[in-house]
């Protein structure tokens, strides 16, 4: 049986995974709470950023992926960080997971990052793990060529689950709704 190849296994993927980790952590601890979705798109040594602003956590998601399907030849590789929770011992936490594939691979992986924030300060809690490989492919299907720019449909706004992982026994959880803040930080409606 042939050995099954990973995303650590690819050091540039994990150098995607490592920003796209790094700019979602950075981002909750200077906002002090939820973070939008975005999609870091690797075109050779360089990254385009794109964020998916919705109404939910999840359609942001859904917006990131469908957005993917439909990037040009030219993107490599592909990190989708999205915050969410994760239940690992009967003890549910935040976390910010980063899924990450490279063009070629049929599959792509999840990482996630445990993390807490105590008096608006964020701290990481412990080292982000490898929490599910073989998931579903973050680009079109193999053979599918790519829509013209014009006939690009629109994201699909039904938030739809992640699929539970295969392996490691973590999903990710969506985060429940959380206050919004209004112009000066304040918490609206107390």
């Amino acid at each position: 049986m042939a050995a099954m190849t990973t995303s650590t296994d690819r050091p540039e993927l994990m150098d995607l995974m490592f920003a796209a980790l790094d700019h979602a952590v950075g981002s909750i601890a200077q906002a002090g709470g939820p973070m939008t979705p975005f999609l870091l798109c690797a075109e050779g040594d360089k990254a385009e950023l794109h964020r998916f602003v919705a109404a939910t956590l999840e359609e942001g998601v859904q917006r990131a992926r469908e957005f993917v399907k439909h990037v040009g030849p030219q993107v490599t590789q592909v990190a989708l960080a999205y915050d969410g929770y994760v239940t690992i011992d009967d003890v549910r936490t935040d976390a910010v997971f980063v899924e990450v594939q490279a063009v070629g691979t049929p599959t792509s992986d999840v990482f996630a990052q445990r993390y807490e924030i105590d008096d608006g300060a964020l701290s990481e809690i412990g080292n982000a793990k490898h929490v599910a490989i073989e998931q579903p492919s973050l680009f079109r299907e193999p053979g599918t060529p790519p829509p013209a720019p014009t006939q690009r449909p629109a994201p699909q706004l039904v938030p739809q689950p992640s699929p539970r992982p295969r392996h490691g026994g973590l999903a990710p959880e969506p985060a429940p709704p959380r206050a919004k803040r209004g112009v000066f930080g304040r918490r609206r409606g107390r």
